[in-house]
Formats: C-alpha cells, sequence, structure tokens
C-alpha cells in the first residue's frame, strides 16, 4: 500500500477505488454478455460471470443485486450507446416534431 497526498492508502498500480470499482463493473458487465450470448441468461450462472471475468461471486454482489439487475445495466448499457450514435441521436438533435401550428407534435409546412 502507499500513502496519497490526502493521507489515504491505496494499492500501488490500482487507481482510485472509483477507477477499480468502474473497471470492475465493466469487466462483470463484459463477461456476462458474452457468456449470455453463448449460453443464455439461463446458461450462465452470476459464478460463471465472475470467473470469466477473473472476479469473485462477491464482486458481483458488491456490483449488482443479482441476476435481473446485472441484466438491465447491460441493457441500459446497449440503450445509452445507441442513443448516442447513429439516426437516434439525429432525431434527438433534430429537437420535438412540430405540430401545424407551430408547437411540438406535426410537421411544419413545407418539410
Amino acid at each position: 500500500m502507499a500513502e496519497t497526498g490526502t493521507g489515504r492508502a491505496t494499492r500501488r498500480g490500482g487507481g482510485s477505488r472509483r477507477e477499480r470499482r468502474e473497471q470492475t463493473r465493466a469487466a462483470l458487465l463484459e463477461a456476462a454478455e458474452r457468456l449470455w450470448a453463448e449460453h443464455g441468461i439461463h446458461g450462465a450462472s452470476l459464478d460463471d460471470i465472475a470467473s470469466s471475468a477473473g472476479l469473485t461471486k462477491g464482486a458481483v454482489y458488491s456490483n449488482f443485486a443479482g441476476k435481473t439487475d446485472l441484466l438491465l445495466a447491460l441493457l441500459e448499457r446497449h440503450t445509452d450507446d445507441r442513443l448516442t450514435d447513429g439516426p437516434c441521436q439525429e432525431l434527438h438533435d433534430a429537437g420535438p416534431p412540430r405540430t401545424a401550428c407551430g408547437g411540438p407534435g406535426t410537421p411544419t409546412r413545407g418539410a
């Protein structure tokens, strides 16, 4: 353990606690995505996912309430990726559709 300028001890080469947690969470999400794609959600246990990520089952429960929470986090990750790329982002950037009287909801004339 090395001491930081704040007087706190950190692990050497491990980054901040937050960075390590984000890395752990990302590794678990990637392992879950891969294993569920290969074996289905019911075909891969949390033990399998943890092992594939090089972590323990405790790391899973430290980051997720259970399998459902892990699945929802994975879906959220994919949804966020889709919203920031391609047509979804273009629609978001364009703003709300306009109504006949100029408000949201209906296209404007000549559009």
